[in-house]
Parts: C-alpha cells; structure tokens; sequence
C-alpha cells in the first residue's frame, strides 16, 4: 500500500507540473501590440485602436498619438484606428496585423478626411456638390451617397455618384424632385473598403413655379393673359 500512495503522489505531482508547463506557455504567448498614429503630419490623440473590433483588444491613442494593446494572443488580426473629427467627417485605416511576438507598428498615417461644402446652385431638381480631396495613398474611389432623412450611411442612403480620379471632387445631382429635403455624405474607400466620410449636408430644392411672366394686364379674346408661359415639367 505503501508503494501505492508513493506512485500515486509522484503522479499527481507529474500532473501539476505539467499543468504549470501549460499556464507558463499560456503566459508566454501573450503579446503586446503598440505603434503610433499620424494626421496631417501631426500625432493623432483620442484615435480608437482595436484588433478586430474586440473589447479587450480596444484602447485609445494618447496625447502623443501612441497606443499600447497587452495581452494579445498569437494570431492574425485586423487591427482599425479610427477617429471623429470636429467638422462631422471622420477618417480609419484598416490593415493586418500577424501577431507572433511583441509587435511595434511604425507611425500609421490616417488619410486626410473628406469635408462636403455646402451644396451650391440649387433649383427645384438639382444641386451641384464639392468636397475636399483626400490624400490617401491608396486611394481608389469617393463614393456620393444621398437621402431623405439625416440618418444617412452606405446602408440607408442610395448610391448616386463614383469618383475614381483623386481630384474629381464635385458632381451636379440633377434628379431631385421639387420643395424636398436631400440629405448628402462622401465615403472615402481604398482597394479594401472604408477609409474615412464626410460630414453630412443637406438641401431643400425650390418649389417649381409654373407660370412665369404672369400679368393679368393683359388678355387675348378669350380672356387669356397673354404674356404667361408655362415651365416644362421636368
């Protein structure tokens, strides 16, 4: 019995060795992730960081534009940096990070945001759009979205202009209807998806007036005035 208990307490300690090899390896792959963010050649403070959009994995930039993520698993991520702007646009980045070891990210440059003036040129079925360039590297396209109530994103609002040249920042959208409220926002996209939108602007075009020129001065024999012209009903 004797030799029994013996076995039995060197196999017990065997166990816990190796559950204590495991909780060391399980410490051992933990890793931090950290880097920096830039705007306009400037540190970027209070940018949300995260690796694919999990809490724990979450924080924000400081006052110098630097950020730290500990305790991260070995792992492939996708690792966003995010930040509103005070005009009402905001800008991201987007990109892979292969997390193998303590990882530092060289400065991650947020592409210039998009800002949407207010809409000029406004009749009773159109409205001439400009925005501001963006400087994204990887730029690949501005995409005009427009709708009825101000709760506007690439979901809700309907998709009524593409750019693909960086400098072609201005659209007349000629398909409104009269006295009617539009609501406006230019999503910046690269090759992957999103990389930043405007702030929103909205509109009410004219109410069509259909007779012009009306004087009842003057009549025909049929008692017409004779100098009203009607509008075309576009």
């Amino acid at each position: 019995m004797k030799s029994i208990s013996i076995k039995l307490i060197a196999v017990l300690i065997i166990i816990s060795m190796i559950g204590c090899d495991e909780k060391i390896s399980d410490t051992d792959s933990k890793f931090t992730v950290s880097g920096k963010a830039v705007y306009n050649s400037n540190p970027l403070a209070d940018a949300k960081v995260s690796l694919d959009n999990i809490s724990n994995y979450s924080t924000y930039t400081d006052g110098d534009g630097n950020f730290k993520i500990s305790n991260v698993p070995e792992g492939n991520y996708n690792l966003t940096i995010s930040k509103n702007l005070p005009d009402g646009n905001f800008t991201e980045i987007k990109q892979n990070v292969a997390v193998t070891e303590n990882t530092n990210l060289s400065d991650l440059k947020l592409p210039k945001a998009v800002y949407l003036y207010p809409l000029t040129e406004i009749t009773s079925s159109s409205a001439k759009i400009v925005w501001s360039p963006t400087d994204a590297n990887d730029f690949r396209e501005y995409k005009v979205y427009r709708h009825t109530t101000p709760g506007l994103d690439e979901t809700s609002g309907t998709l009524i202009y593409v750019a693909t040249a960086i400098n072609d920042t201005s659209f007349i959208d000629s398909e409104l209807f009269e006295s009617t409220t539009y609501y406006y926002r230019v999503y910046l996209m690269n090759e992957y998806g999103r990389l930043g939108g405007s702030n929103i602007n909205s509109i009410k075009t004219l109410y069509k007036n259909l007779i012009k020129n009306g004087d009842f001065e003057l009549f025909n024999s049929t008692n017409e005035p004779l100098d009203w012209l009607l509008e075309n009903d576009v």
